[in-house]
């Protein structure tokens, strides 16, 4: 019985959506990158609201940005990393595909969400780094090394632990070391 060869995602997806997949992920990679901790943490000051005396039907919504730039990056890394892990898998696993415009189509709607999510609150964007981080330093020591599926699993599961109870942790240099290993990572990986 021959089995059929895997759906890369170059074969997912025609030369033609290659640029409306790649410059998204090479932009917000790159800030995440180089000031993902910095955009996430540092420049995310939150003050309360001055209390004013207005008339009560005159309230206003009012959007908290508590993740900052750098958590609405490491949102959109996630999602889109994730969706396209997932159709790959789905394509691979099952005899349905995806066609292209439907997967950038569901590609674009779970970064974006993701991006939402982690732009209003901080533990969002410090989960999403935590996650995508720890799998892209799985995927490189998967990458140099080569190991059963089994090993990468477990490497997979203790770096994406190590690195979320540290940037959960309240001690802020341990939080601020794992926040910039992981953003690094995260941004690296969507370089590559």
């Amino acid at each position: 019985m021959a089995s059929k060869a895997p759906i890369t995602l170059p074969s997912l997806l025609p030369s033609s959506y290659l640029i409306a997949y790649a410059v998204p992920i090479l932009v917000v990679s790159l800030i995440s990158t180089f000031a993902g901790a910095f955009l996430t943490l540092d420049r995310t000051r939150s003050f309360a609201p001055i209390e004013k005396q207005n008339d009560a039907s005159q309230k206003r919504l009012s959007w908290r940005y508590g993740g900052g730039i750098g958590g609405t990056a490491g949102g959109f890394l996630c999602g889109v990393h994730l969706s396209a892990f997932l159709a790959l898998l789905i394509s691979n696993r099952t005899s349905s595909s995806l066609g292209p415009v439907q997967f950038l189509i569901i590609w674009m709607l779970s970064g974006v969400s993701c991006a939402i999510l982690s732009s209003r609150w901080r533990i969002a964007a410090s989960c999403a780094y935590g996650i995508i981080g720890g799998g892209s330093i799985a995927t490189l020591i998967s990458i140099i090394f080569l190991p059963s599926l089994t090993a990468r699993l477990v490497i997979l599961a203790i770096f994406t632990i190590l690195l979320l109870v540290g940037i959960l942790l309240p001690h802020p240099i341990v939080r601020h070391s794992a926040l910039r290993t992981s953003s690094a990572f995260s941004g690296a990986l969507g370089i590559v």
